[in-house]
């Protein structure tokens, strides 16, 4: 895993997105500098020598959201659910995508 491949992932984020629970923002990694990219593919390239997943990668925290403003909020139906994942599995997904799209297509 190159430091390019976490950088060109970095910057298909979307600014002001959160983790939920870590405290984590899209706007940290944004706006983090090229040797982040350079340490997060170590530890991306890591974890995939070794077949290991840290736990706070796959994990999500998933916020109620109501349906519409009319809606009555009292109702549990009412409800849909919005799932708010680690950003460093956001950006690891993106890696894979960005490497196995055009092999996926031939």
């Amino acid at each position: 895993m190159y430091a390019a491949d976490v950088a060109r992932a970095i910057k298909q984020l979307k600014g002001g997105k959160g983790d939920g629970d870590k405290g984590l923002f899209s706007d940290h990694f944004i706006n983090a500098g090229d040797e982040f990219a350079c340490h997060l593919s170590l530890v991306y390239g890591a974890l995939l020598m070794h077949g290991f997943s840290v736990d706070d990668m796959l994990r999500c925290t998933l916020i109620p959201i109501p349906k519409g403003k009319s809606s009555n909020i009292t109702d549990s139906g009412n409800y849909r659910g919005i799932a708010l994942g680690s950003i460093y599995g956001k950006v690891f997904d993106l890696i894979l995508l960005n490497k196995f799209t055009a092999v996926m297509y031939c």
